[in-house]
């Protein structure tokens, strides 16, 4: 049996999309908050009904002396954000000693409602209900979250950090060393020509205009400056929380290059930066806000640097060189300049593109999951354990 953690009714959705190759014997979930409620269940459901509603706001509130000490890591990050109000709006409040109840009754149905055999599986990871189950269950827990094509899902049997994931431990040194063939290069090939013609993103915004049409929008007919696109992430992410990134960075390190043209493009999904300031800082550095569909700024650009936004796996896609300056699941394999030093290190950089098809072989078939493979890929995670 899978017990999956969930958190809401949008996160049931997605995983019963994930899991609708399975019997319903053959899963099960456990839902934190009574929001998930609204989903209508495919499967037995345990509801522990969370709910902080009630619970008091504060700007910090001291976490008890109790077993949890490994919560408070993501909560004391998002505290701190309540402080720079000239940056970020509306950021929740965390109430501990509300969090560290919900610790303890994840931590009781896990020991009293889920048998030594189960299989555990988590919705992305580090948020305090993960990290919960993490402790509890130890090394039987599945990480899971969208992936970076539309239709592919994340199904890691190690975690989700730069460096300790099933990708950079076991498929791509499987890769590194395996025999790259005429017939897997064209495979590859095969599929991003479906997939660069589909047009299809993860953010799902329409008005697609080709890179030339763009370009033409920004710099006129005769174009002299290189261009360069940075995707905003969400600054509550566990990507950006834990693993080095931030807007403000990134945004630092694109903007105030002379003969550089920087673009940024805010993240679909935030809901804390504060329009002014997000504006000033882009025309302190002279860089322009765009709301132009991904693909079409990608497409335009010279290059692409991000944090770690699986933006990046769509710039490698199409054929742009990528720079990353925070921690990623897919960097350290040779096709992205990782930490560089300026954006001129970026628009120089020019991996070997066998290189790249390689890369994205091991990524698209044997990484990724479409939901019919994902029984077979929790099977092959267990198995190794």
């Amino acid at each position: 049996m899978i017990v999956v953690i969930v958190k809401d009714s949008l996160i049931y959705q997605q995983v019963a999309t994930v899991f609708r190759d399975f019997r319903p014997d053959e899963w099960r979930v456990i839902a934190i908050e009574p929001d998930a409620r609204n989903f209508d269940a495919p499967v037995d459901t345990t509801y522990l009904d969370i709910d902080w509603s009630n619970v008091e706001d504060v700007d910090r509130y001291e976490p008890p002396d109790r077993h949890w000490p490994f919560i408070t890591r993501y909560e004391e990050a998002v505290a701190a954000l309540h402080h720079d109000d000239v940056r970020y709006d509306c950021i929740p409040f965390y109430h501990w000693n509300a969090i560290y109840s919900g610790a303890d009754a994840l931590a009781k149905e896990l020991d009293e409602g889920v048998h030594a055999d189960d299989t555990l599986a988590t919705w992305n990871e580090r948020l305090w209900y993960n990290e919960v189950t993490a402790n509890v269950c130890g090394g039987r827990v599945i990480c899971m979250e969208r992936g970076p094509i539309v239709g592919t899902f994340i199904v890691d049997g190690t975690g989700l950090d730069d460096g300790r994931n099933d990708f950079q431990q076991h498929v791509w040194p499987r890769w590194a060393e395996k025999e790259f063939t005429c017939l897997d290069s064209h495979a590859i090939e095969e599929w991003l020509d479906r997939y660069e013609s589909s047009r299809q993103t993860l953010e799902g915004q329409e008005c697609w205009v080709g890179p030339d049409t763009l370009r033409h929008s920004l710099q006129g007919a005769h174009r002299v400056d290189p261009l360069v696109f940075a995707p905003l992430q969400v600054p509550l992410d566990t990507n950006v929380v834990f693993r080095g990134a931030s807007n403000e960075r990134l945004m630092d390190f694109v903007g105030g290059n002379a003969g550089v043209q920087s673009l940024v493009k805010r993240h679909p999904g935030d809901k804390w930066t504060r329009d002014k300031w997000l504006e000033s800082n882009c025309d302190r550095l002279g860089i322009g806000l765009r709301d132009d569909n991904v693909i079409s700024l990608i497409g335009a650009a010279d290059c692409v640097v991000t944090m770690n936004s699986q933006v990046g796996i769509e710039a490698l896609i199409r054929g742009k060189p990528v720079g990353v300056l925070a921690d990623a699941y897919w960097s350290g394999c040779g096709v992205t300049l990782d930490h560089p030093n300026a954006v001129d290190d970026v628009l120089r950089f020019a991996p070997d593109q066998q290189s790249i098809l390689r890369f994205l072989y091991a990524l698209v078939f044997d990484y990724l999951c479409s939901p019919q493979h994902i029984p077979s890929r929790v099977e092959e995670i267990k198995r190794r354990w």
